[in-house]
């Protein structure tokens, strides 16, 4: 097999086309014009960014930069009044207020570090269940509380963070966020919790109204509540104050920022059993069951769908040290590869979330620290690439196929891992025998007019496939169907397809490429390109790649 450049220099030149396709503010609502859509990001974070300083953000971020992550979760540490170090993980403790003076001479790392590529969706991990509970009753304490919040959102936005990173988990034991037995009625603390809620994110978003806030879970922590047919009464009964909390901070949220609900039971999620797209149309269609109804308008516009991804159970043994089945063990997939199985369940997260996944790690590390960096809790210096190779190509092809194609691309092609299916196709041929096809009334095309397949009749559900094509003319299209097979052994559609954007480089040339990975439920894999020129012109495919991405290949 001859291999070249050739489809490296198509990447680079997609993207350096897509630089000039913004467009402006007059055009926004005009369909003839092709707008961009945000990429959606995969960001980390494991307990290994709990030991790293704003100078070590900075002397890292190129390494950091390499693992296809859009940004990271920061533990930032200050000194109190009292000389004593404290996290910004505990800052609902509310044992001293946090002031600009403690943390402004680490804007300057800060800024220079989240100005990296693989840095610049960060947050700072901020409020968490207190150690002791607080007094929902207390204005002095969740005055300080607020205004150590609305510190870390400046801090936030003058360092280059997106935002700030919440933690409603019960990790103490202190049931802040729930009525305890001799507490006062839920309905006296339910209007307490959403006060100190509005109190708190009006400090934040004073300071930083573009931020997003992004929680392991909102709404969706609630989610059996949410199945209730009345869920507030439900909440009511479980005692729940987190809903109310969190219909705080949607009662002063700006229209500039967001709020991400990560959904930490997705940790359990398979893409084989279409768990992610379940979660997301339930924080859609059944959370805002719990959301006053003043505040649903903007829960539907400003409430984005997240999941979080365990990566300890891509690595964990099937069976745990006593000898049970481990409650946290995804093994490989239909190829044998566990990095593929990974793939997979990224994917359809990124597919069904609204903007951001994240991922958590414990045991191992993302990058290669320097000898002398104390690591973060109980975190190995063993990268998580040895323990799942092709890691970060899997990360860059499902959330980031541009840097794939330009970074991992040719080299898996050359080493193997990505195998041309079209190689022995004389796609110019193709298209020309397509366009003299005669006026097929079954398949609506126009005299003149035509298309063929190319594709993998074995394909696998959760398997994906790089596909990169080059055209001229007005006219072109390619979509990806999915197939499968019917007990009498013939081809039906069975769910929808896949587009992919053929986009203008100039002087009539078109190119498209697209990281596809096959739903469940199907079997089989075509790529149908299109051929519908107008009268008087003339179009035709010129270059095509079909490959299928082999994550079990050794040294991916």
């Amino acid at each position: 097999m001859k291999i070249t450049n050739t489809y490296a220099c198509w990447a680079l030149a997609l993207v350096s086309a897509a630089m000039g396709m913004m467009p402006s503010s007059s055009a926004a609502g005009d369909l003839s014009v092709r707008w961009p859509v945000e990429r959606k990001k995969v960001v980390s974070f494991g307990w290994e960014w709990n030991a790293i300083s704003p100078s070590e953000f900075v002397k890292y971020a190129d390494r950091i930069d390499q693992t296809g992550l859009d940004g990271v979760g920061v533990y930032v540490k200050a000194k109190g009044p009292d000389g004593k170090s404290r996290s910004s993980a505990n800052v609902a403790d509310g044992e001293v207020e946090w002031t600009h003076k403690m943390v402004e001479d680490q804007i300057a790392d800060f800024r220079t570090a989240m100005a990296h590529k693989g840095l610049k969706e960060s947050f700072i991990r901020a409020l968490g269940s207190p150690h002791q509970r607080l007094d929902w009753a207390d204005d002095v304490v969740w005055g300080k509380v607020a205004r150590s919040m609305g510190t870390l959102a400046w801090l936030a936005k003058e360092g280059g963070f997106r935002g700030l990173m919440i933690d409603p988990e019960d990790y103490h034991k202190a049931k802040q966020f729930c009525r305890r037995p001799g507490d006062e009625p839920w309905h006296v603390l339910a209007p307490l919790a959403r006060k100190r809620g509005r109190e708190v994110f009006s400090a934040v978003f004073r300071e930083y109204p573009e931020a997003v806030i992004f929680a392991y879970w909102f709404f969706s922590w609630n989610i059996h509540q949410a199945y209730s047919d009345e869920p507030m009464v439900s909440a009511r009964c479980g005692g729940d104050l987190w809903s109310a909390f969190v219909n705080g901070m949607l009662d002063v949220i700006p229209p500039t920022a967001r709020l991400v609900d990560g959904n930490e039971w997705a940790y359990e999620n398979e893409a084989s059993r279409y768990e992610f797209m379940h979660s997301a149309i339930a924080q859609r269609n059944c959370a805002d069951g719990l959301v006053a109804p003043e505040n649903r308008m903007k829960y539907r516009a400003q409430v984005l769908p997240g999941f979080g991804l365990y990566l300890d159970s891509y690595t964990n043994d099937k069976t745990n040290s006593a000898g049970k089945a481990n409650h946290y063990y995804f093994g490989p997939d239909a190829s044998g590869s566990r990095t593929g199985h990974f793939a997979r369940n990224l994917s359809a997260a990124l597919r069904a979330s609204g903007g951001y996944v994240w991922l958590w790690g414990e045991k191992f590390s993302w990058i290669n620290y320097d000898p002398e960096q104390v690591m973060g809790w109980h975190v190995s210096r063993e990268h998580w690439e040895t323990r799942l190779p092709g890691l970060s190509a899997a990360v860059r092809a499902c959330a980031n196929p541009s840097e794939f194609l330009m970074k991992d691309f040719p080299a898996l092609r050359t080493g193997g891992a990505i195998v041309d299916l079209a190689e022995e196709l004389d796609v110019a041929a193709m298209s020309a025998k397509a366009l003299g096809k005669e006026h097929d009334p079954k398949n609506d095309a126009q005299e003149g007019s035509g298309y063929f397949h190319i594709g993998d009749e074995r394909a696998i559900p959760g398997s994906q496939y790089v596909v990169v094509v080059d055209g001229h003319g007005e006219g072109l299209d390619a979509i990806a169907y999915w197939l499968g097979r019917k007990d009498g052994g013939y081809w039906r559609w069975r769910v929808p397809g896949q587009g992919i954007a053929l986009k203008e480089l100039g002087g009539g040339r078109r190119h498209g490429e697209a990281v596809i990975t096959v739903p469940e439920g199907v079997d089989g894999l075509k790529v149908q390109f299109r051929l519908h020129p107008d009268p008087g012109t003339t179009c035709g495919f010129d270059k095509v790649f079909l490959g299928k991405i082999d994550f079990a290949k050794p040294g991916l």
